[in-house]
């Protein structure tokens, strides 16, 4: 009985964020532009076009 409780007590607090435009907006942006910044310097040294992914050197053939 009480087990059921944590999870729906979870459910309903990310239920909530959505009512909050700003939170979402900001876990979806901050991660790509600490993505950027790291990519940007190696696009210079290495090449690496972060807007194509064709040259990163994971997908390099």
């Amino acid at each position: 009985g009480e087990k059921k409780a944590l999870p729906t007590r979870k459910y309903h607090f990310i239920l909530t964020i959505p009512h909050v435009p700003h939170i979402s907006h900001l876990l979806a942006i901050v991660p790509i532009q600490l993505l950027v910044e790291k990519l940007c310097p190696l696009r210079g040294e290495h090449g690496i076009d972060p807007d194509h992914p064709a040259t990163w050197p994971s997908q390099s053939p």
